[in-house]
């Protein structure tokens, strides 16, 4: 309710001299306001599964999809050897190797897993997995990423709920080995912890990829595995909830792996979900999508507006003070006083509501690194405006596609262009005798500028307390039993 008072009244607080950048920087509040209100939409009534899960009422017969494509060997023989432990009788284990290696396929051999490799590596990991649907015939699919290791109960615990006829997917929750502090909040716990069982309850789950069970009928009901972004797993759950089929999500980790734990390769990911969800955004808009009810249409839309809203209405703000402070021009024409107070009790109200909605999950974490992400938003959505009918090239990310030899500091440049133009720009402002409650102002923004993109920066130079050759240790030592 603040919001919307504080959004009526901000047109009358725009500086006139300052048309332009007063009407963008009304345009970036609006977003940002829309994506809390689609936010608190999706959020609302979580559904919390029971840890147990449902008893089985049926044999199914299940297929172990494990993809591949030039990961290490001895990563791909962890996954594989905790895959053959599983604790299920009527499963089927395949290694889909799109890297077509004898090393792989003999590690196939050893555990009794059949080995496919696909002629042609069309439609990256989305052609491989339909590559094996035309060779498996098993009720459900299991799908595992190459570095996901499986506990031996991750069927067990989820295939109970496939004796609801209409459950088309079931998404575990997704777990990594990370440091501690987690420098680039891989582990996305807002997302996992909250926004997955909001969207539980609306039926809108999101397939990760990695940890989830697909009923085959759901997917021979779509074609098979969505083809049409770079990976498969959004659009996939975005069109078997369009066909009427339902998710849910079990809110408990049944594997764990690896997560990019360089800044290149993080930018790099998060360009690619990026570009998938905007490109649907674009292309195939969730407001306009046949088969979906209002909820799942706010569901769909609320995860593109995210990106568009962190990439370009965020970092607004961080232009705003630096533009005002070397042209001399206000956005803003009020009293700083009333500005301030007036906009604090709609941020404090928000981040109450943030709180409170998050249930304790570190809300603040999540929004400096999505916003720290903006330069790949930019990026991502420019990229999914202009490959309306021919997607971009995809590249699995593995450490042999990481380009370390460019310098880190080229990623977080814009990032630290931003800091110091919002350090420098209040004193230039003031050398030139600028009142002091127009820089006030201004550094009220520059202050947040500089506080959410710090995280980002922090953890580039300080990656040194975390190595991919720690994480990589800590994969191997971990007994599957207790992953």
């Amino acid at each position: 309710m603040l919001g919307a008072v504080y959004l009526v009244v901000l047109p009358g607080l725009i500086n006139a001299e300052a048309h332009a950048m007063g009407k963008l920087f009304y345009a970036a509040e609006f977003l940002c306001y829309a994506l809390l209100a689609f936010f608190v939409v999706s959020v609302w009534y979580p559904r919390y599964q029971r840890e147990e899960g449902l008893p089985l009422k049926k044999d199914f017969s299940v297929d172990v999809f494990i993809t591949c494509c030039g990961e290490p060997q001895d990563i791909i023989s962890k996954t594989v050897r905790a895959a053959a432990a599983i604790d299920y009788k009527n499963f089927v284990l395949y290694i889909l190797d799109d890297g077509q290696s004898d090393d792989v396929a003999a590690l196939a051999k050893q555990y009794g897993a059949q080995y496919l490799s696909r002629p042609e590596r069309t439609d990256a990991k989305a052609g491989n997995l339909n590559f094996g649907l035309s060779h498996a015939s098993g009720d459900l699919v299991l799908v595992l990423d190459a570095d996901q290791v499986p506990q031996p109960q991750i069927i067990r615990k989820m295939v109970g709920y496939f004796n609801l006829e209409k459950i088309g997917y079931v998404q575990s929750r997704q777990t990594y080995f990370l440091p501690e502090d987690d420098p680039f909040f891989n582990q996305d716990e807002v997302f996992y912890g909250m926004i997955q069982m909001g969207r539980d309850n609306n039926n809108t789950v999101i397939s990760c990829g990695s940890g989830i069970i697909y009923r085959r009928k759901a997917l021979d009901d779509i074609g098979g595995f969505s083809v049409w972004n770079l990976v498969e797993d959004l659009h996939t759950s975005f069109q078997l909830n369009a066909k009427g089929w339902r998710s849910l999500y079990y809110s408990y980790p049944l594997s764990r792996g690896l997560a990019p734990d360089h800044v290149w390769s993080v930018f790099k990911q998060r360009r690619q979900w990026c570009t998938d969800t905007l490109r649907m955004f674009f292309w195939d808009n969730p407001l306009f999508k046949k088969g979906l009810n209002i909820r799942q249409r706010m569901d769909y839309f609320f995860i593109c507006l995210n990106y568009i809203v962190m990439g370009w209405a965020v970092p607004f703000f961080f232009v705003v003070p630096v533009w005002s402070n070397f042209s001399m021009t206000p956005v803003l024409n009020t009293p700083v006083v009333h500005y301030l107070a007036f906009r604090s009790l709609y941020l404090i109200s928000s981040l109450v509501a943030f709180k409170f909605l998050s249930y304790q999950q570190p809300n603040a974490r999540q929004f400096q690194a999505q916003t720290g992400y903006f330069p790949v938003y930019i990026y991502g959505t420019i990229q999914a405006l202009f490959t309306r009918t021919k997607k971009p090239q995809y590249k699995p990310n593995n450490p042999k596609d990481i380009k370390r030899n460019f310098p880190e500091v080229l990623a977080i440049f814009p990032h630290m262009l931003v800091i110091i133009l919002n350090i420098v720009s209040p004193f230039y402002a003031i050398y030139f005798f600028v009142p002091a409650h127009f820089v006030l102002v201004n550094c009220f923004f520059s202050a947040f500028a500089i506080w959410t993109l710090s995280s980002v920066v922090f953890a580039t130079f300080v990656k040194k307390t975390w190595s991919r050759e720690n994480n990589i240790r800590e994969f191997y030592g971990q007994n599957t039993e207790t992953v």
